[in-house]
């Protein structure tokens, strides 16, 4: 006789017409969300992509900046090398709040064609993930470095 969990209860062959396994999705997924989780892959892959995989005729060194609440900053956990720290950001009325800053260098063309397509990529990803009221996204040019030469 067997001891622990379900001893002695008897197995009951099922026929194959028992066998119908009944699940039940999670009543907040819809399948809008399941279209956008594989959109935020995508555009995920777009974003690194543009950041770490140099574009033809990017020469410029660019800083990006990305700003946003501490509690919403794991959302760009998916980026594959930043700096970030924390910082404290008043504006307007509203109280003190605590945020992440992100920073990337990467390359840029002369007619910032890469800054501007991971601006808008950023946005879009804003409002799939993290729901920012508005998502600080900035590039900055970079006159000298130590790290890129």
């Amino acid at each position: 006789m067997t001891k622990g969990k379900g001893a002695g209860r008897k197995v009951i062959p099922m026929k194959d017409s028992d066998a119908t396994l009944k699940l039940k999705m999670p009543k907040k997924v819809t399948p809008a969300d399941i279209k956008s989780s594989k959109d935020i892959y995508v555009l995920q892959d777009k974003i690194n992509s543009l950041i770490f995989d140099r574009q033809k005729g990017a020469v410029d060194p660019e800083m990006l900046r990305i700003v946003i609440l501490n509690e919403k900053a794991y959302h760009f956990r998916f980026l594959k090398g930043y700096t970030k720290w924390k910082a404290i950001g008043t504006w307007e009325t509203y109280p003190d709040e605590t945020n992440t800053v992100i920073e990337i260098m990467y390359r840029d063309t002369e007619d910032e064609r890469v800054g501007i397509e991971l601006v808008k990529l950023l946005e879009q990803y804003n409002e799939l993930t993290s729901k920012e009221d508005k998502l600080f996204v900035a590039t900055y040019p970079i006159e000298e470095t130590s790290l890129y030469t």
